[in-house]
């Protein structure tokens, strides 16, 4: 099984100064740190994070060097460790004319991790050769500005949990979609039971959500009208319950409009939409493969109208490009300028209505 690797912010910001392939890169890197370390919310780290590979991924040459040596745990494979340094150990890391340190050790990055921690350029036999810089300021000063930080985690954290978020929301499309090819195939109702994304610790389901269909033959072709019954189970997790909810009728009908909200029991909503042979063939495919077609992760229309909603749900709905719920009733995609868009009537008459 492969190590978890990552290379420190210090490191990307300072140490790598030149050899980027992508130099823009390293800017947006440099805001990135800048960042983590303030009161800036996740949301707007994220924006950031949204647009750079992941640190293992950046392409340098030493990165490169570093990803591929940690390929997998490296017990059957004999490495250079820096020569003087113990607690913790580094490794030596080779390439053209950069090197650097990297550690595994279980007390400085805990199991199951490498970081790459240093890295500067070749200078053999001077005193400017990184190794030489390295050793003598670890041993002057300790190890502890190498590893990583609050800073660190916390990047870690926040690309961990958009990668959590978009497994979870990939796993409910498919089960979607498997569901809906039950439901055609045997014509029976079939229901999901929505869990919230680990590592949460939800033990009610946030949804429940019940499938069924109604072919009607008139005569031309055989249409096929599909109601979607959501019971909210789980009031505590308002937000993921309506991702979740999001995700269920994007994968299945990405326009919004397609759509017909019809009154539910209580807090429950019934979705009604017809349903083509696009879909089902979809349907069909992601049932026999076990994987979600490409062609099925589609987000719901951005609005065509420009519509009243809550002002501190927008920044995250921009960022995250998620639906929200606007004052009537309908949900929407804020990406488009809503001052090029004509005001929703329903929208306007309830916000005038507003004490």
């Amino acid at each position: 099984m492969g190590l978890i690797r990552r290379v420190t912010l210090r490191c990307i910001c300072e140490d790598l100064q030149s050899d980027w392939a992508h130099i823009n890169q390293r800017r947006q890197f440099a805001k990135l740190w800048e960042l983590t370390q303030s009161d800036a919310p996740d949301s707007e780290l994220w924006k950031i994070i949204a647009t750079l590979p992941s640190s293992v991924l950046i392409d340098h040459p030493l990165v490169n060097s570093f990803r591929a040596a940690f390929e997998d745990d490296g017990k059957h494979i004999r490495r250079e460790n820096v020569s003087g340094l113990s607690d913790p150990h580094f490794w030596k890391q080779k390439t053209t004319n950069w090197r650097g340190a990297a550690t595994d050790s279980i007390s400085a990055v805990g199991t199951g991790e490498v970081w790459l921690c240093a890295g500067g350029l070749r200078a053999k036999g001077d005193n400017r050769d990184f190794y030489n810089q390295f050793c003598s300021r670890v041993k002057s000063n300790g190890a502890s500005r190498f590893l990583p930080t609050a800073a660190d985690r916390r990047y870690q954290e926040v690309e961990e949990k958009h990668a959590r978020q978009t497994a979870w929301k990939s796993q409910i499309q498919l089960s979607a979609l498997i569901c809906l090819h039950e439901v055609i195939v045997s014509g029976k109702t079939n229901t999901l039971h929505i869990p919230a994304p680990q590592p949460r610790d939800v033990e009610d389901p946030l949804l429940h959500v019940t499938f069924q269909i109604e072919q009607v033959d008139d005569g031309d072709e055989v249409l096929t009208e599909l109601t979607v019954h959501i019971h909210f189970s789980n009031p505590a997790s308002p937000n993921l319950a309506e991702r979740a909810k999001q995700a269920i009728l994007n994968t299945i009908q990405p326009d919004y409009y397609a759509w017909n909200l019809l009154p539910g029991p209580g807090t429950d909503e019934l979705w009604a939409v017809d349903v083509n042979s696009q879909i089902l063939g979809i349907a069909m495919r992601a049932t026999e493969s076990g994987q979600l077609p490409a062609s099925s992760t589609g987000y719901w229309a951005p609005a065509s109208r420009a519509h009243y909603t809550g002002k501190d749900y927008i920044v995250e709905a921009r960022v995250e490009g998620e639906a929200i719920k606007s004052l009537c009733g309908s949900w929407f995609v804020p990406t488009a300028d809503p001052d090029k868009l004509p005001i929703c009537p329903v929208c306007n008459e309830r916000f005038q209505s507003l004490p």
